[in-house]
């Protein structure tokens, strides 16, 4: 899937091409022992300190963005940047 099959199929848009290339503090929970898998960012962690962190933002009333390691998603995450870039902006991977 490339980055126009992306637009059409609204998994982004015009305004997460202006969102995505957003930094996390380096304080950020979610870089703590981050790796790169083929390019796309996956958050070390538990199902707890997830569970936790989601509940903790939820709490605090923040809008965050969790996505879903998978491999479809560090797959298409490889072949299309938009989508890579999209994954690696979010808050939690």
């Amino acid at each position: 899937m490339n980055e126009a099959d992306l637009v059409r199929s609204g998994m982004i848009s015009g305004s997460v091409r202006q969102t995505a290339g957003r930094i996390l503090p380096e304080q950020s929970p979610a870089r703590a022992g981050s790796r790169m898998i083929l390019g796309m960012r996956v958050d070390a962690t538990s199902y707890a300190e997830a569970t936790r962190l989601v509940v903790e933002w939820a709490r605090r009333g923040e809008s965050r963005m969790v996505c879903c390691a998978s491999v479809n998603n560090v797959m298409q995450a490889c072949e299309a940047p938009a989508f890579r870039a999209l994954m690696n902006a979010a808050d939690l991977v």
